[in-house]
């Protein structure tokens, strides 16, 4: 990514911030909507897993221009959805609801 891409990208997720229950609300809401099949890979607390959604878009969105720095920290965490049951196709779903989140 460009120096100003990634710009974009940290100034439009500052947006979020102020709103970030509504919009992990929306997020799931249009993912499960979408991908019926992914609701039950989510058995906990929602508003719990919005917010580690936030955050964890936080880090990677802090990061993005040395992605490097939080490999192994992004590593741990794959291994750990692989371990719910995410399967690697899951991840278009959950990255083009991302790509709507952010519209």
């Amino acid at each position: 990514m460009t120096p100003a891409q990634i710009d974009l990208v940290q100034v439009s997720c500052t947006k979020v911030l102020p709103i970030k229950d509504k919009v992990a609300t929306l997020f799931y809401a249009k993912l499960f909507t979408l991908n019926p099949e992914l609701k039950s890979l989510f058995t906990g607390d929602m508003k719990e897993q919005g917010s580690k959604l936030i955050s964890i878009m936080g880090v990677v969105v802090s990061s993005i221009g040395r992605l490097k720095s939080i490999a192994s920290y992004l590593q741990t965490l794959s291994r750990k959805y692989l371990h719910y049951g995410v399967k690697e196709h899951d991840y278009d779903a959950v990255g083009n609801v991302l790509i709507w989140t952010h519209e």
